[in-house]
């Protein structure tokens, strides 16, 4: 006290001296802590309340030193009052009866929990719900998580696992509890803004292959709009050879999603970038009905009246006749025409071409040159 200087035991007699001169009962709990820096000793409060019983750690509730310097957290207040299930992921006290578990786990089983932490509650988590799926084993490594009070994004359906394969497909679903801007941040810095997810009230949704890249990023807005935080990070594995030819057939269109205006929204677009010449491609926009918007294959131009209208819903099926590229364009300010969404078109086989051929006979939906 007189150095102001001391370890989690210091922190925990302090806190057990104030509590006994407010006439709160107040124990001192011994044990092992899991954080990034390892297992080792660790010491903490279980307190006594009006309302219950609470797990409390000042120290890590304090903040942190770093190197010389200590740093107060303001954030931290998630630390003096922890749902037992949070708690044991990372706290493991030498007394059993202090798991407060209904089940209690022992040393062995703790040690290969992943060292989250209560402020995951901010994701919208269920402490015993995630703490039941990891004792199963169903969860047995977790992605890099920054997680912070007032981010307003739930996340309810990710993948569970520090490192994902580059050539399969995960779904990714949140909920956004206010309007905010939100993002996976993929393939060495491709963005997949939130006007491309799937919407059904405040869910979102996502099906998503990593592809190429390292790293693999979900993001949101900065309050002041300064930028995007990283709310999850996972690892990219390297892809094997045959990974990769995978992917080079099943990679994402690539998309311009600043491009897209707040009444315009992709309902459903082919999934992958490369098109076959001689398949039919169902196109659906949803769009104010001012705006002006075309497919445009090579020289080809399927203009907005030309897409069956359903309200403020467009939809048209194309096949394209050449190799070569497709794109998606809306009109812009200056009068010209912004690409939302970019294919490339594989050349036909003399096979496909004959398709291609019925195909024009048939259709009476002429493109403009």
């Amino acid at each position: 006290y007189d150095q102001r200087k001391g370890v989690c035991q210091a922190y925990s007699e302090l806190f057990y001296r104030l509590c006994e001169a407010v006439d709160v009962k107040c124990i001192i709990i011994s044990g092992i802590a899991n954080n990034t820096d390892g297992i080792g000793g660790h010491a903490w409060i279980y307190a006594e309340v009006e309302g219950g019983s609470i797990l409390i750690d000042p120290t890590w509730g304090a903040g942190s030193v770093n190197g010389n310097r200590f740093e107060f957290k303001e954030d931290h207040d998630y630390w003096f009052m922890v749902n037992p299930y949070w708690m044991i992921f990372t706290h493991f006290p030498e007394d059993n009866r202090f798991q407060f578990l209904k089940q209690p786990i022992n040393e062995q089983t703790f040690a290969k929990l992943p060292p989250l932490d209560p402020s995951c509650k901010y994701f919208g988590w269920d402490a015993r719900d995630i703490f039941q799926r990891c004792v199963s084993g169903e969860i047995q490594t977790m992605p890099q998580l920054f997680p912070k009070r007032g981010i307003n994004l739930s996340l309810i359906d990710i993948p569970m696992q520090q490192t994902l394969n580059p050539a399969t497909t995960y779904h990714f679903e949140v909920e956004a509890n206010s309007p905010i801007r939100f993002a996976i941040i993929a393939n060495n810095n491709e963005w997949i803004w939130n006007n491309l997810w799937k919407q059904s009230g405040n869910r979102y949704s996502i099906d998503l292959m990593p592809g190429g890249g390292k790293e693999l990023h979900i993001a949101i807005e900065k309050p002041d709009g300064s930028g995007y935080k990283t709310l999850v990070l996972y690892k990219v594995a390297p892809p094997t050879t045959a990974e990769q030819q995978y992917i080079s057939t099943h990679q994402r269109p690539t998309i311009y999603a600043h491009t897209l205006t707040d009444g315009t929204k992709l309902i459903e677009i082919p999934p992958y970038k490369t098109l076959n010449p001689a398949q039919v491609y169902h196109f659906e926009l949803e769009c104010l009905q001012s705006e002006s918007f075309a497919i445009i294959v090579n020289d080809k131009w399927y203009m907005s009246d030309m897409w069956t209208q359903s309200g403020n819903r467009y939809s048209i099926d194309v096949m394209p006749q050449n190799g070569g590229m497709l794109k998606i364009a809306i009109l812009n300010h200056e009068g010209s025409y912004s690409t939302i969404a970019e294919y490339l078109i594989a050349e036909p086989t003399a096979k496909e071409l004959q398709i291609i051929q019925q195909y024009i006979q048939n259709n009476i939906q002429e493109p403009i040159y």
